[in-house]
């Protein structure tokens, strides 16, 4: 989700609040490339994609997965310095599309696996899944840079340092 929850262990109490608020809705407006027949292409390809939010579930459509599976905090955590509190996370800016495919279709599908596309099953479910990132025909990420940062934030206060 992008989002950075701290609880207390011993109670479960989030330690800042937690507000909720409705999602943003619509597709990201902000395509980029590095020409303009790049950043055309680039807004065809959201376009073409279903999203209402970070919440839009997977469809045979496609749906425009922001932050993506690499967005967000990325898989190696988050490193915590304990002597000043403060927390520094990996984070990534990356949106990809996500398609269900019928499982009837998945297995020839699948083996025709290209370089950077993930296929996986989706056990319990008539769907196999296609994850893949959005691109420009230039293969640049579409959306504007930097699409990485460290983030620092102060365990005490909750603010990004």
């Amino acid at each position: 989700m992008a989002m950075l929850f701290i609880f207390n262990r011993v109670t479960g109490e989030p330690l800042f609040p937690i507000d909720e608020r409705p999602v943003p809705q619509g597709a990201p407006k902000d395509a980029w490339g590095l020409t303009f027949w790049d950043r055309n292409a680039c807004r065809d390809q959201f376009e073409a994609l279903r999203f209402e939010g970070i919440y839009t579930p997977p469809t045979e459509q496609g749906t425009l997965m922001c932050p993506g599976n690499v967005g967000g905090s990325n898989w190696g955590s988050v490193a915590v310095d304990a002597s000043r509190s403060i927390l520094i996370a990996n984070v990534q800016d990356f949106p990809w599309a996500v398609t269900l495919i019928l499982r009837d279709a998945f297995p020839g599908i699948r083996g025709a696996s290209e370089a950077g596309i993930e296929f996986a099953r989706q056990h319990g479910t008539p769907y196999g899944m296609r994850r893949e990132p959005i691109l420009s025909p230039l293969g640049v990420r579409c959306n504007r840079p930097t699409w990485g940062s460290l983030v620092a934030v102060d365990l005490r206060k909750g603010d990004i340092l």
